[in-house]
């Protein structure tokens, strides 16, 4: 019989993520009954110029199965290039995932959700409107 795999319930994720109020990079996830959060980043500097992202998002579990996890989230994230000129994008938002669990430690999430950007640097507003996420982590 094949090995079943883990339950949907491992409480720490490393990974990728790329989204509107997650942020771009490296990512760490951590699930602790009902709530989680999750922290992306990625740091990137050539010569003069460079770009960082962060995220952070608050995580609430709704529903679980062995191989699902539908949840909701409400966080923000910053961008910010560096050069002659700063420019940044930075969002708040809120929406639903869905975790789907591949093989034994691989999850793989989407979401999906309304957020409103703000320009740090010049302080104004950019938008409002649907935000997307994806992810891609190894469970422990």
């Amino acid at each position: 019989m094949a090995e079943q795999p883990a339950p949907v319930a491992s409480s720490q994720y490393y990974g990728l993520a790329a989204g509107t109020t997650s942020g771009v990079g490296l990512a760490w996830r951590n699930w602790s009954g009902d709530w989680g959060f999750q922290l992306t980043g990625l740091p990137v500097f050539q010569n003069e110029t460079g770009f960082v992202s962060v995220g952070l998002n608050a995580l609430r579990k709704f529903h679980d199965t062995k191989w699902t996890r539908f949840f909701g989230y409400a966080g923000a994230s910053s961008d910010f290039v560096f050069g002659s000129t700063l420019t940044n994008f930075s969002v708040a938002g809120l929406g639903y995932g869905l975790e789907f669990v591949a093989y034994d430690h691989i999850a793989v999430d989407i979401q999906v959700g309304l957020g409103a950007s703000y320009d740090l640097v010049n302080l104004t507003f950019n938008y409002a409107g649907p935000t997307v996420e994806v992810g891609l982590f190894y469970r422990l």
